[in-house]
């Protein structure tokens, strides 16, 4: 299952960057939307565009432990095209009953482009409800923003959160009443270690 849901992140990015590719030809001046993640507080210097952290040293930010689920074997993953390079490590984490968490985390920095296509809606205040799930954007600690959404139904929920406008951390769990346990498993990250690695470069 994980392999799908690489194959299904990496798409994504795909699509992110052949859409930031179309507007560019057609306005090489167009500015892309800033998401409202960037904070003067949070210590982070803006994305270079320079080389993303490899996928390797991307897995040791991971958590080590979730209570009540065992951790399997982290993945990473890299894609380069026409000049973008994005690097991926994903975690997933399952009890004997068939839940999962699975976390992973993504490096934008050689194509802040597709970071800020992936994130322009965040940091807008913006809630979708229907009968079937909700999605909404959210603060974390009132320093970085995220979007969380929720599969009424199927009992899924996503988060994501973007920090120093290249990194994203998402998270995917099912079996749950709401997306707030996701949210709390992002304190789980090693975000101290993942400022000080982009502050090293």
């Amino acid at each position: 299952m994980k392999k799908v849901y690489k194959i299904i992140v990496l798409f994504s990015v795909f699509v992110g960057v052949s859409s930031c590719c179309a507007k560019e030809d057609k306005n090489e001046s167009l500015e892309p939307t800033t998401p409202g993640i960037e904070n003067s507080t949070n210590g982070l210097k803006p994305v270079e565009g320079g080389e993303p952290i490899h996928y390797k040293d991307l897995e040791k930010f991971l958590p080590i432990t979730i209570e009540g689920y065992d951790m399997e074997d982290p993945e990473g993953t890299s894609l380069n095209m026409q000049g973008f390079s994005v690097m991926s490590a994903t975690a997933e984490y399952t009890t004997a009953d068939e839940d999962y968490i699975r976390v992973s985390i993504l490096d934008y920095n050689a194509a802040p482009s597709v970071y800020k296509t992936q994130t322009a809606m965040w940091g807008k205040g913006i809630t979708i409800d229907s009968d079937d799930e909700y999605s909404k954007s959210f603060s974390l600690n009132n320093e970085l923003s995220g979007w969380e959404s929720f599969e009424k139904i199927n009992k899924k929920a996503n988060v994501a959160v973007g920090i120093g406008n290249r990194l994203l951390i998402t998270i995917e769990a099912n079996n749950q009443l709401d997306a707030e346990k996701s949210k709390d498993i992002l304190a789980l990250v090693n975000l101290k270690s993942m400022v000080m690695a982009i502050n090293r470069e």
